[in-house]
């Protein structure tokens, strides 16, 4: 008898008297018990996810139960899964969503539009689970950090529009227009009173081609204007360009409070500003001229300055010195507050938004903020 080197695995053609239970290929201890008792217990109408109420639409198939498709988004971001056709794909070959789902398999539109759809659900849902951390003791609200960070939207930096853009387009499509207007004028002293070439046909298709587009940027520029925005991306209305320290992002400032004692997110949210509004201070150029502290304000040849002041200054002011009195909490801020958002970009590599619009990037925030928190 020849000693076996490997070990065996099953005929994939042989029969089975008993086949196996789902249930036996989940251990006992398996996480995936814990999310579908969390789910289980959560009251889906209040919380306002849609199709929770049975018989509500009698056309058709029955809709997923709202409880199937949170727990597939819950799984799925725990582990690193949140694109709807990876779901819809996971739900069909992994064991554990197989008894999760209790083999249901959504399809992937069914899975985007929830999340789509129920981001205010979701955003209370994400709320009620910091609270029953604060109830079972996980989160001490003794010392929080605060920080923030930009996340990509599902927008390009080219979408948008803003009116330094929009001018400096303008201007050039005039520069343009201006110099086919002369090259068409050339062509046609060249060619008085004979039928116009080709070469003259293509200057005019040129030429309204370039009419149009300036067309457009006016009106673009018109829009930005009447909405009151500096810029705008017709993309998604609601992203911004943000700028920091040099780093460009279009999309949502995410700001989160982070609580020490299990560096759990105790807050966050998701904005369009890059940071707090500021106030600008003006003052008259007579006033400076006669002011005696003029040379400290103002270079030899500079005649005017800009003050921008935050409305919280008075409150930033206060927190600085509380800080300087306290150094080593600077210290301990970073590892706390930085840890989320390192975990997020660099270990599970979201560093954007798959949805569109503000309150869309909360709810999927909200996933992300959980799975942190798990």
């Amino acid at each position: 008898m020849s000693q076996r080197r490997y070990k065996s695995g099953i005929d994939r053609s042989q029969q089975t008297l008993f086949p196996p239970r789902l249930e036996d290929y989940i251990s006992e201890h398996n996480p995936v018990r814990a999310i579908d008792a969390y789910i289980a217990g959560l009251d889906m109408e209040a919380l306002g996810f849609t199709h929770n109420a049975p018989g509500r639409h009698q056309a058709g198939q029955p809709a997923y139960a709202p409880q199937m498709l949170l727990k597939l988004y819950l799984y799925g971001y725990l582990n690193r899964l949140r694109s709807s056709r990876t779901l819809e794909r996971e739900s069909q070959r992994n064991v554990e969503l197989m008894w999760l789902l209790e083999g249901l398999q959504p399809s992937y539109k069914t899975i985007a539009d929830f999340r789509k759809n129920n981001a205010q659900a979701l955003r209370r849902t994400q709320t009620q689970f910091i609270v029953l951390c604060r109830a079972l003791g996980l989160s001490g609200g003794q010392l929080v950090a605060v920080d923030g960070s930009f996340f990509k939207g599902n927008v390009s930096q080219k979408s948008f529009r803003t009116h330094r853009k929009l001018t400096a387009q303008m201007a050039k499509l005039e520069q343009e227009l201006a110099q086919w207007h002369q090259a068409l004028d050339a062509a046609d002293r060249e060619e008085a009173g004979e039928p116009a070439s080709r070469e003259e046909r293509d200057l005019a298709e040129k030429l309204d081609a370039l009419r149009e587009a300036l067309k457009e940027k006016t009106e673009a520029l018109a829009d930005l204007e009447q909405r009151g925005k500096t810029q705008y991306s017709p993309v998604d209305e609601e992203a911004r360009l943000l700028s920091k320290r040099g780093q460009r992002v279009a999309g949502f400032n995410v700001q989160i409070v982070t609580d020490a004692q299990h560096k759990l997110i105790a807050s966050s949210k998701p904005k369009e500003q890059a940071g707090h509004w500021t106030q600008r201070y003006r003052s008259r150029r007579r006033n400076c001229c006669d002011c005696v502290r003029r040379a400290e304000c103002l270079t030899a040849k500079g005649q005017a300055r800009e003050i921008w002041r935050d409305q919280y200054e008075a409150d930033t002011e206060a927190v600085r010195q509380r800080v300087m009195a306290h150094p080593e909490r600077l210290a301990q801020r970073n590892e706390l507050v930085e840890h989320p958002f390192g975990t997020l970009k660099r270990r599970a590599g979201w560093d954007h938004f798959l949805v569109r619009g503000l309150e869309k990037v909360r709810g999927e925030w909200s996933l992300m903020a959980w799975a942190v928190g798990r």
